[in-house]
């Protein structure tokens, strides 16, 4: 998670506004997942895209990213480098253990 975080420019400090293309369909996953390692500045775009549009607010159509910036945190968590500068903190009192199968829980708050 950090190795990927550091390739795309996210910092502890960058407050992140998920959204997707179906309203609210995978961006709450992915505010779990900020969450879970530790990420406080997170939120999710209520209504997604979709919303945002219905609202008539800009949208940026004409920069779309280059594929290497679109996949550098895929590329970065295959080969993660030895140090990063995001500091991912998995809350270990957030797992919880069953014999050989541990579930991860997010508590709010």
């Amino acid at each position: 998670f950090a190795a990927a975080m550091d390739a795309l420019g996210i910092t502890n400090d960058t407050t992140v506004v998920l959204y997707d293309h179906l309203g609210i369909f995978s961006a709450p996953r992915a505010w779990w997942t900020f969450k879970v390692f530790g990420h406080d500045k997170v939120a999710v775009l209520q209504g997604g895209l979709p919303a945002w549009r219905a609202k008539g607010l800009p949208v940026e159509t004409d920069n779309s990213p280059a594929d290497e910036v679109m996949f550098a945190g895929s590329r970065a968590c295959a080969s993660p480098p030895a140090e990063t500068q995001y500091r991912a903190v998995l809350d270990r009192s957030k797992v919880h253990s069953e014999g050989t199968s541990s579930i991860l829980v997010l508590v709010a708050g």
